[in-house]
């Protein structure tokens, strides 16, 4: 039965959206403190860390323009080439062209030095307050030489600093340079692209003003020297041989056979440019895979346990080689698993390929650019031999001509190829020399760099923001893993359920806000005395209204109130209950049977009279309430003031150990059937308070159960209900001794106090069956107590009069 009760208990549990609000709320001081340590910890790490500040400019590449068709002829190959973007890309990272030259210029200037070691503003504003000493004067180049730490920033400044990227349309460059300051980085970014446009500038120059390098002055000289002695041979031959002349039809064909052979020259030309283009992509075409494969071998699990297997078998076989030959049959078997192994990787690995190859377009690329210079080598080549064989079908009609004829005619023709080759020549030259003055600059600046406001790493307001979440969310996470562990109810409604889920469910009496304490060290407020218009003292009048219901039928007159665990406000239920009993107009005794802690004569400030002989004492009960002299401080109030006194007393002058003797300990210990009735009325003290008396816990026994469990204890009880009309003792909690369950069937009823925010679930409902197993459920009522009077709020009660109260707590506050 008691596990279905409980498996019943499970199905109620239920989590709603605005319960993940009231588990924060009761957390709010831990999640709080979450919250500001991840906010404190994302504020240190940023002030910690280096920060770092980003410059960026953008260059514009304007030297991509096409060669003119004359400049395009010339010999030297590659003058006159657009440079790629690629190539200005990488040129500008180069150490020895462009960052080491800058980063010189900007030390010989004073613009860069090391900079101090970066400690944080909080260690240094530590450091202060502390006057310690944290070496003020370190900087970042710690031991090294200034070579030295050139040397490292330049590398730093080129591995890790520096980027530099191309545009999607070719011709921009971006530089990015990082760097502890913003004005560094500035100026880093500034210079390295001012050294590069001169280094390019110089260098397009240098290009452009080719005709002025001694190859190309040399080989015009050259020619014409060629030019002046094939001129000098043939005037000496026409002198020598003034007879000789080329007739028409011979003349004819040498002209033909000189453009026949200037066209085949210009044939071998191609063709060696051909040869080359073919040589180069063949080579590029060899260093590319012609198919793609989308998973590698190396990455495929399959193939790299199988490798990792044969690695281990070569190595054992190595460690078995010391020891036998190849002939042992230990070796023999490794070298079947190794033949077997290699296999399995060659089926592996062409199953790889074939199930994930796909074709390379760069590889058909290139593999067309080589067909199509075949293609040309092979037209070029059978033009040349037809130009060759129409030069030698001329020069078989020139057998006619005698040697001295021939002679002329090579003569003619060397001195017609020379001045061919010298007017082009200059030509070339002049053409060069007008686009070289005509020509602009090659890289223009777009975006010139500027000062960073704001470090791009860290970013305080990001990482404060980050932090703030995270915070956020480990505070929600503990509020949830708190309530989880805890297993604390969230809502009075589901505590009500479980409680009407039981077998045998006790009635419920309501829910009182709890009654804090005023200040430290001072007793807890007794309430519906202190502030009986409050929303507290209110709900303690309901409790003691629905009290008679507990036992329909007949008198209530002694009620037990109790608790599953310590701190759930038993005490202050039990004293507050009793003022507003006596209130109503019953004579109410209060009785402190939490004898290992007692509590209430803190409560009510009671003179000691633990001298007193208590075989002759007389307190004279019956006399009327009006004729004590109480010691309470509050007995001269009225109820139009009933705070008049309490702030002009001291509320610790009676506050002693003493003033709980002789409680009910003593009267257990020294009641007999003789004196019973003496020492009753010598353990019953005044309050100050009408019609209320208390019987305070007394010394604290060795043995509170037999002494709770004895005949006296119920003649002592019969006592006090003859003597008053409603008695209401203060027990231990059900869960930490067995006192109240001892209590429990000597009563009329018992309120069984819980506190929603604290108790466990499992504890409150085991108290319960714990009183349900000695006493009628019916006469068990269960009382919620909360933390702070605002949570009642959340659950449904005091919601719709809270202005009210509040007002009336106001006013007598």
């Amino acid at each position: 039965m008691q596990e279905t009760t409980e498996r019943q208990l499970e199905d109620i549990r239920e989590i709603r959206l605005s319960d993940y609000f009231w588990m924060l709320f009761r957390s709010k001081w831990s999640a709080l403190s979450i919250f500001l340590l991840a906010v404190l910890g994302a504020f240190l790490v940023t002030d910690f860390t280096t920060p770092v500040y980003q410059s960026e400019t953008t260059v514009r590449v304007i030297d991509g323009q096409q060669t003119p068709s004359l400049l395009s002829q010339l010999p030297l190959s590659g003058i006159f080439g657009g440079t790629s973007l690629g190539a200005y890309a990488a040129q500008l990272q180069s150490r020895d062209l462009v960052i080491a030259p800058a980063v010189r210029q900007l030390r010989e200037e004073g613009l860069l030095e090391p900079l101090p070691v970066h400690r944080g503003r909080i260690l240094t504003w530590l450091a202060d307050l502390g006057n310690i000493d944290v070496v003020r004067g370190a900087t970042e180049q710690g031991e090294l030489t200034m070579e030295e730490w050139e040397d490292f920033f330049i590398k730093t400044l080129i591995d890790e600093q520096l980027k530099v990227e191309e545009s999607s349309d070719g011709n921009v460059l971006t530089v990015t340079v990082k760097q502890r300051t913003p004005e560094r980085a500035q100026q880093l970014c500034n210079r390295i692209v001012a050294v590069f446009q001169q280094v390019v500038e110089a260098e397009t120059e240098e290009q452009m003003r080719w005709w002025e390098k001694p190859m190309p002055q040399s080989m015009l000289e050259e020619t014409k020297q060629n030019l002046k002695t094939a001129e000098e041979e043939l005037f000496n031959f026409q002198r020598e041989y003034p007879e000789i002349t080329l007739n028409a039809e011979g003349s004819t064909q040498a002209q033909l056979i000189l453009a026949l052979q200037l066209e085949e020259n210009q044939l071998t030309g191609l063709l060696a440019g051909a040869a080359l283009k073919l040589e180069e992509y063949t080579a590029e075409l060899a260093k590319i895979e012609e198919n793609i494969v989308s998973e590698t071998v190396a990455t495929n699990p399959s193939y790299s346990k199988l490798r990792d297997n044969l690695h281990e078998y070569e190595i054992e076989r190595q460690g078995m080689m010391g020891k036998y030959d190849e002939t042992h049959p230990d070796v023999v078997a490794l070298d079947k698993k190794i033949a077997e192994t290699q296999s399995r990787l060659a089926e592996e690995e062409q199953q790889i390929k074939s199930t994930t190859t796909a074709y390379n377009p760069l590889h058909q690329a290139l593999t067309e650019k080589v067909n199509e210079a075949e293609a040309t080598i092979k037209s070029l080549t059978e033009q040349k031999n037809q130009l060759s064989a129409q030069i030698a079908a001329h020069i078989a009609q020139l057998s006619t001509w005698s040697s001295q004829q021939i002679r002329l005619f090579r003569l003619k023709r060397d001195v017609e190829i020379y001045n061919a080759q010298i007017v082009a020549l200059e030509a070339k030259m002049r053409e060069s020399e007008i686009v070289a003055e005509a020509r602009t600059e090659s890289l223009k600046v777009l975006d010139m760099a500027r000062v960073p406001e704001e470090p791009v790493a860290p970013r305080m307001k990001l990482n404060l923001v980050l932090g703030a979440m995270l915070g956020g969310l480990l505070g929600f996470t503990f509020a949830v893993a708190k309530n989880y562990f805890q297993d604390t109810y969230l809502r009075l409604e589901e505590a009500v359920r479980q409680l009407e889920s039981l077998p045998n469910p006790p009635s419920f009496l309501g829910v009182i806000p709890s009654v804090g304490r005023m200040g430290r060290g001072q007793p807890p407020q007794l309430i519906v005395h202190d502030a009986p218009h409050s929303r507290a003292a209110e709900a303690f009048r309901v409790l003691q209204a629905k009290l008679p219901f507990l036992t329909p039928g007949s008198a209530l007159k002694t009620v037990l109130v109790t608790s599953a665990t310590r701190g759930e406000g038993k005490s202050t239920v039990s004293s507050n209950l009793a003022v507003s009993l006596a209130q109503k107009g019953e004579r109410v005794l209060l009785i402190d049977a939490d004898m290992r802690r007692p509590s209430q004569h803190k409560t009510f400030a009671i003179e000691a009279t633990n001298n007193v002989d208590i075989d002759n004492v007389d307190v004279g009960l019956r006399r009327e309430t009006s004729s004590h002299q109480p010691t309470y401080p509050n007995a001269s109030r009225t109820t139009e003031n009933p705070n008049a006194s309490r702030t002009t007393e001291n509320p610790n002058a009676l506050r002693t150990t003493e003033n709980r003797k002789p409680g009910l300990s003593e009267a257990l210990i020294s009641m007999n059937a003789e004196n019973g009735y003496d020492v009753f009325q010598t353990t019953v003290k005044p309050t100050g308070i009408p019609s209320l008396h208390l019987v305070s816990g007394g010394t604290v026994p060795p043995n509170p159960i037999e002494l709770l469990n004895s005949e006296m204890m119920s003649q002592w009880l019969e006592l006090a209900r003859a003597e008053y009309d409603v008695v209401v003792i203060d027990s231990p909690p059900v869960r930490a001794v067995a006192d109240a369950v001892i209590l429990a069937p000597i009563v009329d009823a018992v309120v069984y106090v819980f506190d929603i925010t604290k108790t466990r679930r499992f504890d409150m409902l085991t108290g319960v069956r714990h009183l349900t197993e000695v006493l009628p459920t019916k006469s068990i009522g269960v009382l919620c107590n909360m933390i702070h009077p605002r949570q009642a709020k959340s659950y449904g009660y005091y919601s719709r009069h809270t202005s009210y109260y509040e007002l009336a707590e106001r006013d007598e506050g």
